[in-house]
């Protein structure tokens, strides 16, 4: 049951359903196992590496905007937005509803756009959201579950532009210095939006205006031109030249190639 005050005095219910306990509680455990997702740059299968969301953040990334404050940014969303998706989410946790797709669909537009967010931790929560709301959705639809790290056999055209995307930001971000990574805007994350709609033709931009960086990096422009190649051969000629608008998935494929890359940084394998 759903209770909503409507004013003082007065209490409204705004769901009502009757379910045996034991498939309750299957429900509630099945949804944050359906919708856990990897946080970036952790490792291990240890729980704590793994964001069970909750509702109000899930509202919150979809439907809200950052705002400024003297404590920070964080982000905001209306009350009432707020309580009505509330409602709507509910019963996909208590009754194994599907998940909404505009729930979904506005986390991607909104993860899609990182220039939106002055502080990179606000965006990559979003996307995280995002990411571990895109899981569930396809678990829903019957398009079977996701990886929790990067697969190296996916050759979905999406996922795989993601991980372009997540090699392009990553190798302008390692030619700057420490000011530089706390202050400036890779050119992969500027373009972010336009390559989320545009890939094919947003790609050749982001790369002509990362071969200046490469170049700064010296042997270690190798290891991202390596990476490059090996994405880039997954795709047929006529995926890489398909300029429609990415799907989803993109947005794993940015994830979790972007947590790849921080894993090999810190192994022994790349030393």
């Amino acid at each position: 049951m759903g209770l909503d005050s409507s004013g003082i005095g007065r209490l409204n219910i705004s769901f009502y359903s009757e379910l045996d306990s034991s498939q309750y509680l299957n429900n509630i455990e099945d949804w944050y196992k359906n919708t856990a997702w990897h946080i970036l740059g952790e490792k291990g299968e240890n729980k704590k590496n793994y964001i069970k969301f909750n509702i109000h953040r899930i509202i919150e990334h979809a439907f809200g905007t950052e705002i400024e404050t003297k404590k920070g940014a964080f982000i905001n969303c209306d009350e009432k937005l707020k309580k009505d998706n509330i409602i709507r989410l509910l019963p996909c946790i208590t009754e194994h509803r599907a998940i909404p797709k505009d729930i979904v669909r506005s986390l991607y537009f909104k993860a899609s756009n990182p220039l939106a967010y002055k502080d990179k931790c606000n965006h990559r929560k979003v996307l995280e959201t995002a990411c571990g709301m895109i899981r569930k959705q396809r678990i829903d639809i019957g398009k079977g579950d996701v990886s929790m790290a990067y697969d190296p056999n996916e050759k979905d055209r999406s996922y795989l532009y993601g991980c372009l995307l997540a090699i392009a930001d990553k190798a302008e971000s390692h030619a700057y210095n420490d000011d530089e990574r706390n202050n400036r805007v890779t050119n992969a994350r500027r373009y972010w939006s336009a390559f989320s709609q545009h890939p094919y033709q947003t790609w050749r931009i982001i790369e002509e205006k990362l071969l200046p960086y490469m170049d700064k990096l010296g042997k270690t422009q190798v290891l991202y031109a390596k990476w490059i190649n090996e994405i880039t051969k997954k795709m047929t000629p006529a995926d890489f030249c398909d300029n429609r608008r990415l799907e989803p998935m993109y947005l794993i494929g940015y994830h979790h190639f972007t947590d790849y890359m921080y894993t090999k940084s810190n192994s022994k394998e790349e030393e």
